[in-house]
């Protein structure tokens, strides 16, 4: 027994510490299962397992995922989800109607597409408005602006000149209709207007500025063999229609001391000017017959008569037909109303020995009753200072206060 005892016996108990001392063996596909295990405790992610699938972590969230998209869809949708967590869910969905009402109204201060487009109409008709008005108050004053400058007075001084070979074109244009549009040789004329610096006064704004106006007195003795004269006296004489007036006309073309009085200027040329010209004009003939070199050239300036081919306007509303006026106060027929666009020309109408009118060949208004007609007088030298006077009268009495 005490030998048994001496090399010792092993109990049930110690044969169980000695099986958990010693490690186990483990076959090779305990081992790698063993260690995919391990590997799977510590990784933090979702982990592939054998097969290749998802940890049931993984899955879990890729549900809630889903459940809140499709929760999204329904939503947008507009159906309406009860969230499980109450409150929570009803904030959600206010915060919804919240973002679609502030979209739609723009209370949030954001604009949808449709609201900008209303603000930029809005803009626009308030910008096109504006505009309108801006022109309305452009047109007004471009309104007033003309008023003023017709009501405005414009101050121009006339001044007078002898004529000199520079005037020729001027003269030219105030000539060039002198026949009412019948061609005549204006160019001879011209030169001949030119070439009496004795007797001839030229209008002018200035110095250098072309001729407005002249005014000349030529002998019909001395220059009725020229062409231009021919043409001139042509036309008159055609016409006349009286037979007695026409006699009277040709007898003081080829009587001698008969001056040829010649006047144009432009019509917007103030009648204030008609005065001083008239006076310049009979200066000029006065002084020529003394102050000439010779006695043929003051010869030549003393006239007996003067005849005048002037315009004025007849009154068709006054019945009267153009024709002698002088020979109409002998008859039944009444006076023409005759309105004068130069001034003198009343006064030597009024005094002359005879004188005659004819209508002009040329375009007018129907609905006008002033019809431009020609005249045709003959004035005696002894009513000159007559015509003066009298004309001088009534440019004073309009210049007073």
């Amino acid at each position: 027994m005490g030998g048994d005892k001496g090399k010792g016996v092993k109990r049930p108990r110690d044969d169980e510490e000695e099986a958990k001392a010693k490690p186990k063996k483990m076959t090779p596909e305990e081992l790698r299962a063993a260690e995919e295990a391990i590997f799977a405790d510590e990784s933090d992610d979702g982990d592939f397992d054998e097969d290749g699938e998802e940890d049931e972590d993984e899955d879990e969230i890729a549900s809630d995922d889903t459940d809140a998209t499709d929760g999204d869809e329904e939503d947008e949708d507009g159906g309406e989800e009860e969230d499980p967590n109450g409150q929570d869910g009803e904030d959600d969905l206010d915060e919804d109607e919240d973002e679609d009402g502030g979209n739609e109204d723009g209370d949030d201060g954001g604009a949808g597409p449709e609201d900008e487009d209303d603000d930029d109409e809005d803009d626009e008709g308030v910008s096109g408005s504006e505009e309108e008005d801006d022109d309305e108050d452009d047109e007004d004053d471009d309104e007033e602006d003309d008023e003023s400058e017709h009501d405005e007075e414009v101050n121009v001084d006339f001044e007078f000149f002898d004529p000199k070979p520079d005037d020729f074109h001027g003269i030219k244009q105030l000539m060039q209709n002198y026949l009412d549009g019948k061609v005549y040789n204006s160019s001879e004329l011209c030169d001949i207007l030119i070439a009496q610096t004795s007797v001839g006064t030229i209008i002018r704004t200035s110095e250098d500025e072309a001729a407005v106006g002249l005014v000349s007195c030529l002998n019909l003795q001395k220059h009725k063999g020229s062409e231009c004269m021919k043409e001139v006296l042509a036309y008159m004489q055609s016409k006349c229609s009286n037979k007695e007036t026409k006699a009277q006309l040709l007898q003081a073309i080829q009587a001698p001391g008969t001056g040829f009085m010649v006047s144009e200027r432009l019509i917007n040329c103030p009648p204030q000017l008609a005065a001083p010209l008239t006076s310049a004009i009979f200066d000029e003939i006065e002084w020529a017959t003394e102050d000439e070199e010779t006695e043929e050239a003051r010869k030549e300036f003393k006239f007996k008569q003067y005849l005048t081919f002037t315009r004025v306007y007849r009154d068709s509303s006054s019945g009267a037909e153009p024709g002698s006026s002088k020979s109409a106060k002998k008859g039944n027929q009444p006076d023409e109303v005759l309105v004068y666009v130069r001034p003198e020309d009343e006064f030597i109408h009024k005094l002359s020995t005879w004188s005659y009118t004819f209508e002009v060949e040329q375009p007018q208004r129907d609905d006008d009753d002033l019809k431009m007609v020609r005249m045709v007088m003959l004035l005696d030298a002894s009513k000159v200072k007559q015509v003066r006077n009298e004309l001088q009268a009534v440019t004073d009495a309009a210049a007073a206060p």
